[in-house]
């Protein structure tokens, strides 16, 4: 066995982990001493964390491992984690590890989080009521989100325009400094002046647009100004040219409404002009006079539907993301994605993002970041205390039961 432990590791060193991987079954399939047959997928395991896919990895060792051997093993594979936060890795396999047994009290801490920053804006666009309100996250939350970056894979800011938030180069430091994915949506009327601040950083800059013209966008945005977007838009394309902006991923994003459904098509042309990465579609869900009625709605999916069936046919580098709350449904979309929020896997849960993610919006309200309906299910007090509260621990075990409570219950990809 441990001549076999000895070559597998020197076909790491030589980066041939498939022979490695190879050598470790067949040795696996001749075993039949259940104590070396554990021995031996735990170092599977370890080349499957080398290798950064760590739900093989729990998939090889989760079920023979109890919580104290799974501690363990994460206390002696430093040298198997090949990126730069190791804190991250460990959290995650201990994450995978907890959903696959099912757990609804979590030792392990939230993988992504989602802040509302502000309510602050320099633009007041039609269908939004966010401006009416007058909130500032605490500095306490911050403070809290700060020491729980080092775990996150994705941490995402919304407003508001979040670039008006006075903090927000303390959040953007200390991404960078845990090497952890910023994911900022904003108006893009202040990008130019804050471009630098993506150089050299995981990020996704989310660009909410809403009109493709220069009359329909400055009537939906008031204050806004479309060519200094586009000219914003512009430098951003160019930008993205950049080695330093490699990790930087863009994404365009379009409310459907009763003044803008018609231009859909106008989008896909927009995002493939400015070469946005991704195209997302979301429905209203306030602001019922601007709402879609049956016809025009049934229009816009016809266009959506249209546009993926474009992207398919002519292979453009981008992919349509749309709000499940728009209903569009497509079982032949390959590298499109209808949420890129949900993970599937057979062995774990039918959705896992009560075991990954937790949100705060206005208000304090706590909710998951899986865009459906933004249901809240109670008030954020500190992550530690709203991780594991008697509200979470209950929407995790309904989902192991199939048996949807609130804010699950109506989802339209669970039901």
């Amino acid at each position: 066995m441990y001549a076999t432990i000895k070559k597998s590791k020197q076909f790491i060193k030589a980066a041939k982990y498939d022979q490695a991987l190879n050598l470790l079954s067949e040795f696996l399939k001749k075993e039949s001493k259940t104590e070396i047959k554990i021995l031996i997928r735990e170092e599977i395991a370890k080349i499957y964390v080398f290798m950064k896919n760590y739900t093989k990895a729990i998939e090889e060792i989760g079920k023979f491992f109890n919580d104290t051997e799974m501690l363990s093993f994460l206390d002696n594979i430093d040298e198997y984690i090949t990126e730069s936060n190791k804190d991250r890795v460990k959290n995650t396999l201990l994450n995978n590890f907890e959903i696959l047994k099912k757990r609804t009290i979590l030792k392990s801490k939230p993988s992504s989080m989602l802040a509302v920053l502000t309510s602050k804006c320099n633009l007041r666009c039609i269908m939004c009521e966010s401006v009416k309100e007058n909130y500032l996250i605490s500095d306490e939350t911050i403070a809290d989100i700060i020491k729980y970056m080092k775990y996150f894979e994705r941490f995402t800011c919304i407003g508001g325009e979040v670039f008006l938030y006075d903090k927000i180069n303390d959040i953007i430091e200390s991404a960078k400094k845990y090497d952890t994915e910023l994911c900022i949506v904003t108006n893009g009327l202040s990008l130019l002046k804050n471009m630098a601040i993506f150089e050299n950083m995981r990020a996704s800059i989310g660009v909410s647009v809403d009109g493709f013209d220069k009359e329909t966008y400055e009537k939906i945005r008031i204050n806004g100004n479309f060519d200094i977007l586009t000219e914003n838009l512009e430098i951003l394309k160019q930008s993205m040219k950049k080695d330093s902006f490699k990790q930087v991923r863009t994404l365009l994003n379009m409310v459907v409404m009763n003044n803008n459904y018609k231009q859909i098509k106008n989008a896909l042309d927009f995002a493939l002009k400015y070469n946005f990465e991704a195209l997302n579609f979301l429905k209203l869900t306030s602001v019922f006079q601007y709402m879609p009625n049956e016809k025009e709605m049934e229009h816009a999916i016809y266009q959506i539907n249209e546009c993926i069936d474009l992207v398919e046919r002519e292979n453009y580098n981008i992919q349509i993301f749309t709000d499940p709350n728009l209903n569009v449904v497509r079982k032949n979309q390959k590298s499109l994605c209808n949420d890129f929020s949900v993970v599937h896997n057979k062995l774990y849960v039918k959705c896992n993002i009560p075991w990954k993610n937790i949100s705060i919006a206005i208000h304090n309200d706590v909710y998951f970041d899986c865009r459906s309906d933004f249901k809240h299910f109670g008030k954020f007090e500190t992550i530690e205390k709203s991780w594991n509260g008697l509200a979470i621990q209950n929407i995790r075990q309904s989902i192991i039961d199939e048996n949807y409570i609130d804010p699950c219950e109506d989802c339209s990809i669970l039901c």
